[in-house]
């Protein structure tokens, strides 16, 4: 099987999400803000949203598109039952197909990254990504630490690499691209700036950069 070489367009990856803790309003101004920031320094980003988002901030999403944004798959709901990470293929089938469909509706294109909710996947879930048309899955966080531990995920590689057939960890030659996240020990998400504060964050980025 001979490897599609996708590069995405992107410098910065963002998840936009409907959680429960969530504003309506707030996540607008946070949109807009984005949008008027990253216009001005010449940034393209992939966004991760769900179908669930995407049906809620149509407009935003297709403007996001327009300005030449990626626009990625972060499933359907972000509900904690939507875990990508050990739900069989025939519901990992169903909820991926489901919100391509959204995301395809509402932008015209068909999305091709996906990131899991809670940087979930599994082998099942990227066999189910390459049939769907998707070329590349964000959900891997290598140098993460994780309660319990997963050592496959501590060694998996930190630059991006090609899924193999057995396991969503290691290097092979499956025609999906995996970016992993930044991370070593803590990773760098929105989940640790609620935890830690902008400061740290900031101070993570710095480390990081």
């Amino acid at each position: 099987m001979s490897k599609h070489i996708y590069r995405p367009p992107l410098l910065i990856t963002m998840d936009l999400e409907i959680a429960y803790d969530h504003v309506k309003d707030q996540q607008v101004y946070i949109l807009d803000q984005l949008m008027e920031d990253t216009s001005i320094h010449g940034i393209p980003m992939t966004v991760f949203t769900t179908a669930e988002s995407t049906k809620l901030f149509s407009r935003k999403v297709r403007d996001l598109h327009l300005r030449g944004h990626e626009i990625g798959c972060h499933g359907k709901t972000h509900a904690p039952a939507e875990n990508f990470e050990r739900m069989d293929y025939q519901q990992c089938k169903s909820i991926i197909a489901e919100s391509t469909a959204v995301l395809e509706s509402i932008t015209g294109v068909m999305p091709r990254s996906f990131r899991g909710p809670r940087m979930e996947t599994s082998p099942t879930t990227q066999r189910v990504l390459i049939e769907c048309g998707y070329h590349s899955d964000y959900s891997v966080s290598s140098r993460r630490l994780h309660i319990p531990p997963k050592m496959d995920l501590f060694f998996a590689p930190q630059t991006p690499y090609f899924s193999h057939q057995n396991s969503h960890l290691k290097s092979g030659d499956l025609p999906l691209l995996n970016v992993p996240l930044t991370s070593l020990g803590v990773p760098f998400l929105s989940g640790m700036l609620y935890i830690l504060g902008l400061p740290a964050m900031k101070a993570l980025f710095r480390f990081y950069y």
